[in-house]
């Protein structure tokens, strides 16, 4: 699979869930482009929008992830159950 960072972002979703102090987090491998704490994201299929509010990269704290990466998202605006297995961000 090649993978771009200079595409536009898309994370396929495959865990999705709350933690204390940081809110719902969602985890997958970035597929094309990057990703910004503060950046803004769409939930596919859904629509909704989140904010990032922190990130994880590969396991550890980051400010920015791109393709190919394993990351873990901490979104902003979104509440449990918003954000489930097979979406994309």
């Amino acid at each position: 699979v090649e993978r771009d960072a200079t595409r536009r972002f898309r994370l396929h979703v495959d865990r999705a869930f709350v933690l204390e102090g940081l809110g719902l987090v969602a985890t997958g491998t970035v597929v094309s482009g990057s990703v910004a704490v503060g950046d803004e994201l769409r939930v596919l299929p859904r629509g909704l929008r989140a904010r990032v509010r922190s990130l994880r990269a590969d396991n550890a704290p980051a400010e920015r992830a791109e393709a190919g990466q394993r990351c873990a998202l901490a979104l902003q605006g979104l509440a449990r159950g918003d954000v489930g297995r097979g979406d994309s961000l």
